[in-house]
Parts: structure tokens; C-alpha cells; sequence
């Protein structure tokens, strides 16, 4: 797009291949320069209204964060050496991360194509077309959008007893229930008090929390070498198989000892949902997605390996009647008390920078769901405030629904485990649709950005596909037996769940309007923002242009093409 300003009037250029029924409305504010950034989500239907404060690394800061090693291995670690011990948790890794980072290209391609907030729910719609885009937009989006607040819950509930496990340690105090709920509380009102003032905490969390998870896991890693009365061997490591589960089946163990990695390698899709805050975001988004998988997949095998190198007695550590955590029993075992006690600190930082990373994602969801009118009340949430240069509300919002999740699980361990549940789920399931729409409906006419896969494109999303499908199935299968209310795995339930409400919702309502033809346009044939180049010859100001009404600074330009030229309508908003 050829964005040329002459002295009385504007010249819109498009390229010949554009389609004569390209109709492409744009707002623009003509007292502000255009970058590039603004012109490329202009032409995809929106407004610039957030500032673009992140840049690649900030960007990928978060979703780093997001996908915080320390969050996903530590609270999980008693699970998974019970369920295979260190043979399924080191090969696990390495597999999942294999696999995950398939999943993360073929998703920063079609970002690269869409750096849209909206993400997974716009990529659907674009590449659903007008006959699955809807549907496919609204389904993904629900998903996505339940699945991100269960992950706030979720990591502010594994705060909260990382906070209990450091009084517990120190002061020989349990917690009652009321007194969690208010740690967990805190927990969240935290993180959302961060995101609230995103332009000056946010950015600084995103360079802290790097920082803190590279150096944390260095300094654990380190100091229980240093100081471990003893250290097993490479064959222990690597090759130690561990069954303290009911189950008689050492394959459905193995299987079933994947989750813990599983659940770890999501939320990627973060950096996506801040794109309209990143500069570059075409650029830098696809960049800081997968940086951010294979920054986990790095770290996460350091402190996988530097723990069970150190394990000094693997029954103590899976003896059903502790009353501590493994990795606490763990490190007391090899670094002693005090040590302990830092490390756990480590930790609560850690996941507290994760569950912050969580709410800026689950946040922007809320807001670009409720600008495109997916959400009850959304004229109230869609609101962006301009004291703090945040969408508040959206932030509070999922504040409050993350904490009433939170509370039936200090009643009901299923009430807990559904909520665990959710968000890996729930997340899947959304990363599952873009792909596979990507794959078939638009396989001929989707056309990739700067960041593309090339001939790769189409293998690689059809193993993307496969395994969002493999990863749902292992996540819905029994954990224990025999099975009872109080220890089934509820992933297919809350699952199931989810989509019934979503669906039932679609069915009676949602399909008569909602609709995202009135921002951009479903035809698959418009070429993408990479067949244009944004030129600026001139500043535009309200003096370039004649404007009847001198009060308004937004003018609209309406571009009509002809298949080889292009006019503009200029008229007064």
C-alpha cells in the first residue's frame, strides 16, 4: 500500500493483483504520522488504539513468562516422578518440545500474515471464510478466552501455596482456608495491580522476568550440585523408569507421565495477543513466539536434568504419606533448610512474573473479544484507559473471574483438577483450529508474511493438527484407578463442558450476529500486507486536507479499485 500525501490530497496506490471487489474502508488520523505498523492493522480492520510499547524482546519477555519453565515443572514435580520418573520426564521434554515447536511455527506464520490482538479467534475467521469463519472464530475464541483465565486461576492458586509452603517451612503454620483464599487473592490482585500500569511495570516485567528465570534455575541447578551428598548417574537419569501409579500398563504410564510438559508448552500464543503493542509486530511476534518454546525447551532441560542428578532417595520423595512436596523434601535433602526457603522465594517470583504474563494475555483476549462484540456487555469492557494506557477493565474482569474459579477448589480436589484442566485443554483446542483451517479451507489462497514456512508450510501444519488431536486425548485419559468422583481426570468434562456452553450459546444467539464482515473483509483473495510498501513522502496535517468540519481530526478514506488503479473518497468522520 503505496501511502503517498501530497500537498492538497491523498494518492492511494494499490498492485495490480488486487481483486476489482477489494473494498477496504480505513479510518485514518490524519494529525498523527502513520507508521508502518498502523497502516498494516488498518488495512486488517482495525484501529491503532494501544500503544506499541514492546518490542522483540520485551515481546518474547512475555511470553517467556508466560511459558515459565519454573511454573510448569516445580508445582508438578511429585506427578511426574510417579508417573514415570526421570526416563518419561527428560524424554518428554525433549519430545514435546519437538513437537511444540512444529506447532509454534505454524501458528507465527499465520501471525506473521494476522498480528492482530485477537489472535487465534481473527486467524480462524480469515481463514475460515465466509462459510466457517464465523463458527470457527467464535469456537476458538471461547476456547482460548476460558482457557487463559483457567491459567490465571490456575497459576495464582500454585502462588498461593508456594507462599503457604514458605510459612509452613518457617513459622510451622498452616494456613486455614480463609486465610488461602486471601494469599490467593493477593496473588491475583498482584498481578492484576501490573498490568494495570502496563507502561511502566509490564515493560520492566518482561526484562526482570528473563533475567529471573535464567538465573534462578542456574542458581538451583548449581547450588544442589555443589552441596548433594551424592549425585546418580547418567544411566539413573536417563533410563530410570518409576510406576507408583495403580496402573499395571508401563505405556499408558509413559503416557500418561507427558502431561506435566504438556501443560508447560502453551500459552505461546501471548506474544500474539500483544501484537498490536509491539512494534513490528509482523516481525517481532512470529520472532518471539518461538524463541519463547525454545527458551523452555532449554531451561526446563537444565533444571530436569540438574534435579534428578541430585535426587538422593527416590522413595522418600513418592512415599504417599508426605506431607511436603517432592521438590521441597528434595531440596532439604541436598541444599538443607535455609537454601530451601530461597529457593521457594525464587520460585514464587517466578510464577508470580508467569501469572502476570497470564493476565496481560487473558486481558487482551477480553478486550478484543468484547471490540468485536463476542462478549456480554462488551461496550463496557471494551475500554481502554487513558490514565494507565491499559484495558482495565478487561484486567479486573479477569481478576474476579479467576478468583471465583479458584474457590471451589479449597472445597473439592475435582473442582481443582477441572480447573487445571481448562487451561491446557482449552488452549489446545483453540491452537487446533486456525492450523487445521489453514490446512484446508484457505490451503490455496492464504498468503504468508515476512515469516513464512514455505514448502514446510503444509507438512507442518497438518503435524501440528495431529498433534493438538494426540495432545486432547492424552489429556482427557484416567490419571488413576479405580476411578471415583474424587480422582478422575475432569479435562474431558470441563472440556466437554466448554464447548456444549459454546455451541448452545452459537446455536440460539451468536450466529445471527456474530459477524466480523463490518471490520474485515473474509475474502481470501485480498493480498496481504506484504505486497505493499508504506511510504510517507509528507507529514499529513489537517492543513493538507480540505476538512468541513475543523473540530474532527479523523478523516475516512474509502478505496474503490479498479483492478489497476485505486480512488480515494475522502470524507469527514
Amino acid at each position: 500500500l503505496h501511502y503517498i500525501m501530497s500537498d492538497n490530497c491523498p494518492i492511494i496506490q494499490t498492485n495490480k493483483r488486487s481483486s476489482p471487489k477489494n473494498n477496504i474502508n480505513l479510518s485514518i488520523d490524519l494529525t498523527l504520522q502513520k507508521t508502518e505498523d498502523e497502516i498494516r492493522l488498518a488495512v486488517l480492520g482495525y484501529a491503532q488504539e494501544v500503544k506499541r510499547i514492546f518490542s522483540t524482546f520485551t515481546n518474547f519477555g512475555l511470553a517467556a513468562s508466560m511459558i515459565s519453565v519454573i511454573l510448569g515443572i516445580i508445582p508438578l514435580y511429585s506427578y511426574s516422578l510417579q508417573t514415570g520418573g526421570p526416563v518419561v520426564m527428560i524424554w518428554s521434554w525433549i519430545v514435546v518440545g519437538f513437537f511444540c515447536f512444529i506447532l509454534v511455527a505454524s501458528l507465527a506464520e499465520i501471525c506473521s500474515a494476522f498480528p492482530t490482538m485477537g489472535a487465534l479467534y481473527y486467524w480462524a475467521f480469515r481463514l475460515g471464510g465466509p462459510r466457517w469463519g464465523p463458527f470457527a472464530s467464535w469456537t476458538a475464541g471461547w476456547c482460548n478466552l476460558l482457557g487463559q483465565i483457567a491459567g490465571v486461576a490456575s497459576g495464582g492458586y500454585s502462588g498461593a501455596q508456594i507462599i503457604a509452603n514458605i510459612v509452613s517451612l518457617t513459622q510451622g503454620y498452616d494456613f486455614s482456608d480463609a486465610e488461602f483464599l486471601a494469599v490467593y487473592a493477593a496473588v491475583l490482585i498482584l498481578a492484576g495491580v501490573v498490568n494495570t500500569f502496563a507502561e511502566t511495570l509490564l515493560t520492566a516485567l518482561c526484562y526482570v522476568s528473563v533475567i529471573w528465570h535464567v538465573v534462578g534455575v542456574l542458581i538451583i541447578v548449581i547450588w544442589m550440585l555443589c552441596t548433594a551428598p551424592t549425585l546418580q548417574n547418567s544411566s539413573f537419569v536417563l533410563s530410570h523408569f518409576q510406576n507408583s501409579t495403580t496402573f499395571s500398563s508401563s505405556s499408558y504410564v509413559g503416557l500418561i507421565g507427558i502431561l506435566f510438559a504438556a501443560s508447560t508448552f502453551t500459552g505461546y500464543d501471548t506474544a500474539a495477543h500483544i501484537a498490536e503493542e509491539t512494534t513490528h509486530s509482523h516481525k517481532s511476534t512470529p520472532t518471539a513466539m518461538i524463541a519463547s518454546v525454545a527458551n523452555c525447551l532449554i531451561l526446563g532441560l537444565i533444571l530436569i536434568v540438574g534435579m534428578n542428578v541430585c535426587i538422593q532417595d527416590l522413595d522418600s520423595l513418592i512415599d504417599p504419606d508426605n506431607t511436603q512436596e517432592a521438590y521441597t523434601i528434595l531440596w532439604q535433602q541436598t541444599v538443607g533448610h535455609n537454601p530451601t526457603i530461597f529457593f521457594l522465594l525464587i520460585v514464587f517470583v517466578a510464577i508470580e512474573c508467569s501469572n502476570c504474563a497470564n493476565l496481560t494475555s487473558a486481558s487482551r483476549m477480553v478486550y478484543s473479544f468484547s471490540r468485536d462484540g463476542a462478549l456480554p456487555f462488551s461496550s463496557f469492557f471494551y475500554n481502554m484507559s487513558k490514565n494507565c494506557g491499559s484495558p482495565t477493565r478487561a484486567i479486573w474482569l479477569c481478576v474476579l473471574v479467576s478468583f471465583l474459579l479458584g474457590v471451589p477448589g479449597l472445597a473439592n480436589n475435582a473442582a481443582l483438577s477441572a480447573l487445571f484442566s481448562l487451561t491446557a485443554t482449552g488452549l489446545y483446542s483453540s491452537y487446533l483450529i486456525p492450523i487445521l483451517l489453514r490446512v484446508t479451507v484457505s490451503r490455496d489462497t492464504f498468503e504468508p508474511a515476512e515469516f513464512n514456512l514455505g514448502n514446510w508450510s503444509i507438512p507442518m501444519g497438518w503435524l501440528s493438527v495431529c498433534w493438538c488431536l494426540f495432545m486432547t486425548v492424552i489429556l482427557c485419559l484416567p490419571q488413576q484407578t479405580p476411578i471415583s468422583l474424587d480422582n478422575m481426570n475432569y479435562s474431558p468434562i470441563a472440556l466437554g463442558g466448554l464447548l456444549i456452553c459454546c455451541w448452545a450459546y452459537w446455536i440460539f444467539s451468536a450466529r445471527f450476529w456474530f459477524r466480523l464482515e463490518a471490520k474485515v473483509s473474509v475474502d481470501s483473495t485480498m493480498p496481504s500486507c506484504d505486497d505493499f510498501e508504506p511510504i510517507l513522502l509528507q507529514t499529513p496535517t489537517k492543513n493538507n486536507f480540505k476538512n468541513t468540519n475543523n473540530s474532527e481530526s479523523m478523516t475516512n478514506f474509502q478505496f474503490n479499485d479498479d483492478g489497476n488503479n485505486a480512488t480515494a473518497i475522502l470524507s469527514t468522520v
